[in-house]
């Protein structure tokens, strides 16, 4: 309450000054520049003029403001041109040998190699009707003929010939032929004496025969006398106590074996026992 008095009181005596301090005239002006008019003359409308003094001091600077918004990023720009090679620097020293590493996993199987060289090819033993004869090795198969002379003795054993060899037999091969002169059995055919079956004919024998097999003309290869005494061919004993000399017959057929010979004599009726037992094999 004694402020609301307080101010009333100020408002009051404020009035009166003014009151006091005032033109007479009514309706008076006060303009600060050109003076004082009153609100009843003729040219209400009051000049106003602006004076411009000299430029005050720089004020202090302000408070800086808050960063704006980031931009967004630029385009890149095109490559620049690559600069001039450089020298090649001098070479650095070697480093340390590293650990060896553990070992892989075993490759997959490489293909198959070439063949190897022939091995020995089993003994085959053949009829005395000509025929193919079945091998192993360099050759799967060759062609066996028996040649013969016939003399007034009878037919003897001029040659024996093998044919159809394959050019993939090469040296150092050699066909070795294997000739038994009366095959007899130990234990000859039932119905005959034990010890009887090769009586009265000569000891029983197998010859050997090797032959290089560059000695090949166009794939075939014989051994006759001729042959043993060229020495192309080697003919040595391999088995049994006969003898093996004038095996083959020559030109005048007054040496060879009797073909007869080369015959189980008496037959037992079995073709692989009673026929020539001529046996093949290619070794390297």
């Amino acid at each position: 309450m004694k402020k609301m008095t307080l101010f009333l009181a100020i408002l009051i005596l404020s009035r009166v000054g003014i009151a006091y301090g005032a033109d007479t005239a009514p309706n008076g002006l006060q303009n600060f520049f050109l003076g004082t008019s009153n609100a009843n003359t003729a040219n209400i409308n009051q000049v106003l003029a602006l004076l411009v003094g000299p430029a005050g001091p720089p004020g202090a600077a302000g408070v800086a403001g808050r960063d704006g918004f980031m931009g967004m990023n630029g385009v890149d720009g095109m490559p620049g041109a690559p600069g001039p090679v450089g020298q090649t620097g001098a070479q650095g020293i070697q480093g340390l040998q590293g650990v060896a590493g553990a070992a892989g996993a075993a490759g997959a199987p490489g293909p198959a190699g070439a063949q190897g060289p022939a091995g020995p090819a089993g003994g085959v033993s053949l009829g005395y009707a000509n025929g193919t004869v079945g091998l192993t090795g360099c050759d799967d198969s060759v062609k066996l003929d028996i040649g013969s002379l016939f003399t007034p003795s009878g037919f003897k054993l001029k040659s024996i010939s093998v044919s159809l060899i394959s050019a993939d037999c090469k040296s150092p091969a050699k066909l070795n032929i294997y000739i038994t002169k009366f095959p007899c059995e130990a234990a000859p055919a039932e119905g005959y004496a034990p010890g009887k079956a090769c009586t009265n004919v000569p000891e029983k024998v197998t010859m050997k025969c090797v032959t290089p097999i560059e000695n090949a003309i166009a794939g075939v290869i014989t051994i006759n006398a001729a042959a043993i005494d060229a020495g192309t061919t080697t003919c040595t004993k391999y088995l049994g106590t006969g003898s093996i000399d004038n095996f083959f017959a020559d030109e005048t057929g007054d040496t060879g074996t009797p073909m007869d010979d080369l015959y189980r004599n008496p037959k037992s009726g079995d073709a692989a026992k009673d026929n020539p037992a001529i046996g093949l094999e290619i070794v390297a």
